[in-house]
């Protein structure tokens, strides 16, 4: 790019050189010092367009480079063991962390916040066993409102099960989405077998 840009300015300054040296070199005519300055500032006109279609160029560039390059934001979470029975609307608090790139999901919390305006995608998981019913709601500010975005449940049958799911939202920077639950979630079990679990990931910039 760089390159390029010296290779023009080049040709310009040759241009104007040369332009210059084409009006002394007239046919032993007297040198018309109006007519040569007003050939200077023809050509001064003629580089502030092309500097100023220039710029205009490197702000497109730069927009699209902008969105081409999408910061790396990006995060898993399981829970580590059983929590008990929670009150409808309790943020459920994911404290294992897997990834987290970005540092956007906040493990003390529960709470992922969104660093940049973009279109992002987000998972969560349930796993209990049977007549342990329990619920799972994906949830997302608006400023002071909230949206439910997603649901599953788990639990309701005569054996173990996991209910689950994935979505994705448009978000402003500085919203948040989180999980909110109903009943006693189940977390980690034995080892390995994390099958409550939340994550998420910035697709695209907007």
């Amino acid at each position: 790019m760089y390159t390029m840009a010296l290779w023009k300015w080049s040709v310009i300054f040759l241009y104007v050189y040369t332009s210059f040296d084409n009006v002394y070199s007239q046919k032993k005519e007297p040198i018309d010092q109006l007519s040569i300055k007003m050939r200077f500032l023809e050509l001064e006109n003629e580089i502030l367009q092309l500097k100023a279609r220039d710029c205009g160029q490197n702000k497109e560039l730069d927009e699209i480079l902008r969105l081409v390059k999408t910061p790396n934001i990006a995060f898993r979470s399981a829970l580590s063991s059983d929590i008990g029975q929670v009150t409808p609307g309790q943020i459920i608090v994911f404290d294992i962390v897997g990834l987290n790139n970005g540092n956007a999901y906040n493990q003390h919390s529960g709470i992922f916040t969104a660093p940049v305006n973009g279109t992002y995608m987000f998972s969560m998981k349930l796993g209990n066993p049977s007549g342990n019913p329990s619920a799972f709601f994906l949830v997302q500010s608006h400023g002071s409102t909230k949206q439910y975005l997603e649901y599953v449940i788990a639990g309701h049958t005569s054996e173990w099960n996991v209910g689950g799911t994935s979505t994705v939202t448009q978000m402003v920077e500085g919203e948040s989405v989180w999980v909110e639950g109903e009943g006693s979630p189940h977390g980690k079990y034995g080892d390995h077998r994390y099958h409550t679990t939340f994550a998420g990931i910035l697709l695209h910039l907007v």
